[in-house]
């Protein structure tokens, strides 16, 4: 999934891309259990939807940015950023708004050293959790600079962080539909 992530990323066309997405969704046949139901998909989903707008595909981007909007977590991650988006995209901006203030809150918290709801976590992921979520909100608002300094912080401190904001969400996500 991550290679498929990554080669999305990096593609030219809409189409490429689109079909990177699509390969990172699918299952591997080669584990031997079944996929987690429900599995956060906003991540994958969300860009998806974007790429089926440019190819004139508004029902496959609609329905995808449905499901994203569906999908949070109680104590917000980065399972609620891609909600946010989605939701914007649906026209839901007050919504969308109450969840990236809530997200906010949440990278306020943590960097005030608060760790509930994290205390298994490193000091080290904390800060850049907070960082990364920060950036993520400053992203949704058009705030470029004030996005791309938190994510410097957060990438300095755990330059993986990308990826563990992500496992972080889905197994909050996992771990709330158990």
């Amino acid at each position: 999934m991550e290679a498929n992530f990554g080669m999305a990323r990096k593609a030219e066309t809409p189409e490429e891309k689109l079909e990177c997405y699509q390969r990172a969704c699918e299952y591997p046949a080669n584990l031997e259990f079944a996929p987690r139901e429900p599995n956060l998909r906003g991540f994958l989903y969300y860009p998806m939807a974007l790429l089926y707008q440019q190819l004139n595909d508004p029902e496959r981007a609609d329905s995808l940015l449905i499901i994203t909007a569906e999908e949070h977590t109680a104590m917000p991650t980065l399972a609620n950023s891609y909600q946010a988006l989605a939701l914007r995209r649906l026209g839901q901006d007050d919504e969308a708004d109450r969840v990236l203030k809530a997200l906010e809150r949440e990278a306020q918290r943590i960097l005030a050293g608060d760790k509930t709801g994290y205390e298994r976590q490193g000091d080290d992921l904390l800060f850049a959790l907070g960082h990364y979520y920060l950036a993520k909100v400053h992203e949704a608002y058009g705030r470029e600079s004030e996005a791309r300094k938190a994510r410097d912080q957060a990438m300095t401190r755990l330059p993986l962080i990308e990826r563990q904001a992500l496992i972080f969400a889905q197994v909050t996500y996992a771990g709330a539909h158990q």
